[in-house]
């Protein structure tokens, strides 16, 4: 009887992933970017978020993860050989403490919860021992993975900051390792521009006595993009 249980239970896992590609559950998939409504955005590389990572798992019932500061998982029902449902889809409930990090999951997660039973395409290529993944939703925007991990493109500043104090009611110190072009911005929880001024010194003082409260994300940049974000509060 017991193993009479087991085979019907392998027969429904079996039957949820009928004809898929067995690439799909044979690789971890590293996001390199999303392209939606032709906008391209790639993935964040910081001090948080490392890699953007994709699991397809063939024998279990939540059979989908993806994370970025949080993980996005869910049921999925296959359609066809190429194509997937989702029976569920829900994601966990933590901030991320950079902003850049935010933002990008913001827009990364938008795009599996786009609209309510869409339909995902998939297509996988080979290059060698490299494998492509390209998934595509019913507007016809795109995610792109492969089975490698990413190598990291930003460039982190080798001024760092510091700040103080954290919470802050009036004013906001900023304190810089050594005299550097920079410029400071800061922003809202939901990515409205709210300060931005260059600092001319080491030691920096903001008033931020006009913000509401809330949180916060300073961002400095040097003259060559490269940038730093933390978080504060604004009590």
């Amino acid at each position: 009887m017991k193993n009479f249980y087991f085979l019907l239970l392998f027969l429904f896992f079996a039957l949820k992933s009928f004809s898929q590609d067995p690439e799909l559950f044979n690789h971890t998939w590293y996001l390199e970017k999303v392209v939606i409504d032709n906008v391209e955005t790639f993935t964040v590389s910081n001090t948080e978020v490392n890699q953007v990572a994709l699991i397809f798992y063939e024998f279990e019932i939540e059979n989908f993860e993806t994370a970025v500061c949080n993980s996005l998982f869910g049921e999925l029902e296959y359609i066809g050989v190429d194509s997937f449902t989702f029976e569920f889809i829900a994601q966990t409930l933590i901030e991320c403490d950079l902003y850049e990090s935010a933002v990008f999951e913001a827009i990364y997660f938008s795009f599996f919860f786009s609209t309510a039973d869409e339909t995902f395409t998939y297509e996988i290529s080979t290059a060698g021992n490299d494998y492509f993944l390209v998934i595509t939703n019913d507007d016809g925007n795109q995610a792109f993975y492969g089975n490698q991990p990413m190598m990291s493109t930003d460039t982190f500043m080798d001024v760092d900051f510091s700040f103080f104090p954290n919470p802050a009611s009036d004013q906001l110190t900023i304190h810089l390792n050594e005299r550097q072009k920079v410029d400071i911005s800061i922003f809202s929880m939901n990515g409205k521009l709210v300060f931005n001024q260059p600092l001319l010194q080491i030691e920096n003082s903001l008033k931020i006595n006009s913000l509401n409260k809330g949180v916060y994300f300073i961002v400095i940049e040097d003259e060559y993009g490269s940038k730093q974000t933390k978080k504060f509060i604004k009590k």
